[in-house]
């Protein structure tokens, strides 16, 4: 008698396998002039424009939206978090539980240092974008890579 096992995946669940979708990522922001009212432990959203090969900033903190500068992002939205003097993380705002669903968009109170799904209610830390304990999201925000050039301009690439 010979038996077959086909492993099944039946018992997992979803959110399990569900990656943040892909955003292509290019953006470089000067840090004296888009970048200088942003202290260290604060943030700033990045949105596509309306426009393409642009981005707005939106400013939590004055509740500004920025005129519409150069930069490609194709995702919903990036926090820019001002970690040092010389140091800025970029997180996809995507919640990592269900990533595929249209509100899957983490918010951002602007005295607080945690991101949250208003959906699943998982919150992130922006200093590493880890889900914090009790969270149904079973990873970190996806990160982007953050480089400050010779001329002072931060890039933003994935």
């Amino acid at each position: 008698m010979v038996f077959f096992f086909f492993p099944s995946n039946t018992c997992k669940k979803d959110n399990e396998f569900s990656e943040v979708p892909y955003a292509y990522v290019d953006i470089e922001l000067n840090t004296i002039n888009e970048l200088s009212v942003i202290g260290v432990g604060q943030f700033i959203l990045i949105r596509p424009s309306a426009t393409y090969g642009q981005i707005v900033l939106y400013d939590p903190y004055q509740n500004v939206t920025y005129p519409p500068i150069g930069g490609k992002f194709t995702g919903k939205g990036i926090i820019l978090y001002h970690y040092g003097p010389d140091e800025w993380h970029a997180y996809d705002n995507t919640c990592t539980y269900l990533p595929q669903t249209d509100n899957a968009e983490v918010t951002i109170h602007k005295d607080s240092l945690y991101a949250v799904c208003p959906k699943c209610k998982s919150r992130f830390f922006l200093l590493d974008g880890s889900p914090a304990a009790g969270s149904v999201a079973p990873r970190p925000l996806k990160q982007y890579h953050t480089l400050i050039d010779e001329y002072g301009n931060l890039l933003i690439t994935n």
